[in-house]
């Protein structure tokens, strides 16, 4: 008992550190405040999952849109016209002027 009686000399001192009486009530402001935290990052985590699987089935929709629509019969004709256009539109941004 007496080889024991320092470090339960030391462990009394630290109990009676107004700390450890704190202790049960940031047990419970943890378990109040960070548990439900914890469970709303776990339904964030599914939420980003879905929209990460649904923006990859709109861009392999968009892709195939484009594929199928670049492949009808004047297809060509169309992109062609519309770079006609952006030349020669007269609110299309053109190099300033510069005297020499």
């Amino acid at each position: 008992m007496r080889a024991l009686a320092p470090g339960l000399t030391r462990l009394a001192g630290v109990l009676d550190e107004p700390i450890i009486g704190a202790i049960p009530e940031i047990l419970e402001a943890i378990r109040n405040e960070a548990a439900p935290l914890l469970g709303g990052l776990t339904q964030m985590q599914s939420h980003i999952a879905n929209m990460s699987a649904t923006t990859d089935r709109l861009t392999h929709l968009v892709d195939d849109v484009g594929t199928r629509l670049g492949s009808l019969p004047g297809a060509g004709l169309i992109a062609r016209g519309q770079r006609r256009t952006a030349k020669t539109r007269p609110d299309a941004l053109e190099p300033p002027f510069t005297s020499a």
